[in-house]
């Protein structure tokens, strides 16, 4: 993959994906390097991380998504839904 995607289809969805700096990630939540915003429809990424990293965590961000999409997280522990991400 030559460049990191700016945005990915999640059963025929759109999901926009921002790369924002440490900082601004560490507003929303603390010492996170990606999060899938649930009301915006978007995965936030930190910019500053490495790109093995990023790309871990746009994966792992893409799989909270589809919890969200199927109303799975609805019905299972934030802790499992962590662990089915990994």
């Amino acid at each position: 993959m030559k460049k990191l995607p700016s945005s990915v289809m999640v059963f025929g969805r759109k999901i926009e994906i921002k790369y924002i700096s440490k900082k601004e990630l560490d507003g929303f939540i603390q010492n996170a390097e990606g999060i899938y915003d649930t009301y915006t429809r978007e995965i936030l990424i930190n910019k500053e991380a490495p790109r093995n990293i990023q790309l871990y965590y746009i994966y792992h961000e893409i799989q909270h998504a589809m919890h969200n999409f199927t109303g799975i997280d609805q019905m299972l522990p934030p802790e499992f839904i962590e662990i089915l991400c990994l």
